[in-house]
């Protein structure tokens, strides 16, 4: 059985109505269509399935390197609770426009309704134009009367929260809050493996057909949690940190600034890792292996891989967002 390295994966554009071309000038994504809204890096669904783009493995699904390597590629709690399926998803988000107001299900309301995971996520704001906001949880004194009757009214929109977005800002959406992507925002999104989405307002907007897009209105309110969403901010100035982001049943992400060669050994976390390349390049080195990493990459570490060593290229920072599950 060929031995376990770092992965890398080719990533599935998605299109959407509210996309656009900037995921080629920030991370050097390559892609023909106009509209693209979304690069899922590391997916398990099975439609969209992330295939290896390097090394010996190249070519296989990551759902078939589970049930080859099963434990030794995703820690044992992990496999023994998921089997095959892998639990996350990666993904980088280019918002042209403003994305529906909408809300995820807990796991409960998704296995009832939907047989599947129900999704927290959380977004790291990679970019920010000057103005944009991210919209996440509602204003004080809300309730859930108070939703539905703007909804009913079409002013949704003076209940929401809106935050200026900046470049760190970091947003954890739990099952059931209200949020929404502004324009002008690139993020990074890691989340629980699930694509369901309940669209509560989509600013009256047609697709290129003339067709305006489905809402969930009756699902959306089965599940809206009225809560507002605290952000916080993650201090991407210093150096050689490890700082913690988002730490949840789901999965803990930190955020990792290195400017010179660092070692990581993973042997107490019984779980893969994740790497999302969000500034500079570098090598992953192990002890039978090199990986070179370019901003916009994204790397699965095996969990039988405990060693690693990071490498900044040409004098310059990685910065890095760190994922697994404790």
């Amino acid at each position: 059985m060929t031995p376990l390295y770092p992965f890398k994966f080719s990533p599935i554009f998605q299109e959407r109505i509210w996309g656009g071309q900037n995921l080629k000038n920030t991370f050097g994504k390559v892609f023909d269509n106009q509209f693209i809204g979304e690069s899922w890096e590391l997916s398990g669904l099975p439609n969209n399935q992330s295939v290896v783009a390097n090394g010996m493995l190249i070519g296989k699904t990551l759902t078939e390197l589970i049930e080859t390597y099963k434990h030794d590629l995703v820690g044992n709690i992990i496999y023994q609770r998921f089997g095959s399926s892998f639990p996350l998803l990666f993904k980088y988000l280019d918002a042209c426009d403003n994305l529906s107001v909408q809300v995820h299900p807990s796991n409960e309301i998704a296995q009832k309704k939907h047989q599947c995971d129900g999704k927290t996520e959380m977004w790291y704001v990679v970019s920010a134009s000057d103005n944009a906001q991210i919209i996440a949880g509602v204003k004080d004194n809300i309730e859930l009367k108070d939703i539905k009757q703007s909804i009913e009214k079409n002013t949704i929109e003076d209940l929401l929260h809106f935050h200026d977005a900046k470049q760190g800002d970091v947003f954890h959406i739990t099952e059931g809050i209200i949020h929404a992507l502004g324009k002008g925002t690139i993020v990074a999104e890691i989340q629980q493996s699930s694509d369901i989405t309940y669209r509560v307002y989509d600013y009256n907007r047609k697709d290129q057909h003339g067709k305006s897009r489905d809402l969930h209105i009756n699902d959306a309110l089965d599940c809206i949690v009225l809560n507002d969403v605290n952000k916080t901010h993650a201090d991407f100035s210093e150096t050689d940190i490890q700082q913690e982001l988002v730490n949840c049943p789901f999965f803990t992400t930190n955020l990792l600034s290195i400017i010179q060669p660092t070692s990581f050994n993973y042997q107490a976390i019984d779980s893969f890792v994740v790497y999302m390349s969000i500034e500079g390049d570098y090598v992953v080195e192990t002890s039978f292996s090199s990986l070179d990493v370019k901003k916009g990459d994204t790397i699965l570490i095996p969990s039988s891989v405990k060693d690693i060593r990071i490498i900044p290229k040409d004098g310059g920072k990685a910065l890095i967002l760190e994922t697994y599950i404790q």
